[in-house]
């Protein structure tokens, strides 16, 4: 059983600018048809991940970045990066902030042998990068 929050639709076929790229609609799951304004993740695969018994579970995900879709095509998608004003996105956090402790990461009680850390990855697109369409109700599904 698995929390299905994602599904895969394809791959980046072309970078168009340094803010919009088109993304190919190859394996498209007819239970969500992607529209105008959806969020689509560019990601690559890294390591194998495997199990304490040495069977693979997954391949590690490497996001690189998150879109929204500005236009769809019937094999194709044409998605751009958006930015926030900065200045409003700081004045609406300041007093939130204010609110709350830092966070801050700290260590955990590990076996220091058993560390295995992730290869180094690129969080620059290109083309074949795979895209994944983020879906807005996850829902379980068995398989």
């Amino acid at each position: 059983m698995e929390l299905k929050k994602y599904i895969e639709i394809g791959e980046v076929i072309r970078i168009i600018s340094e803010s919009s790229l088109i993304v190919s609609l190859l394996n498209l799951d007819t239970s969500a048809i992607p529209k105008e304004g959806d969020k689509v993740e560019i990601y690559s695969l890294g390591d194998p991940l495997f199990d304490s018994h040495g069977d693979k579970i997954a391949d590690f995900v490497q996001v690189k970045d998150n879109l929204k879709i500005k236009k769809v095509e019937n094999k194709y998608l044409i998605c751009q990066k958006e930015s926030v004003n900065a200045s409003a996105l700081f004045e609406a956090t300041k007093s939130l902030a204010d609110m709350f402790d830092t966070v801050q990461e700290s260590d955990i009680n590990v076996d220091s042998r058993e560390i295995s850390p992730l290869g180094n990855y690129s969080k620059k697109i290109r083309i074949g990068d795979l895209a994944r369409l983020k879906v807005a109700d996850p829902k379980v599904v068995t398989e």
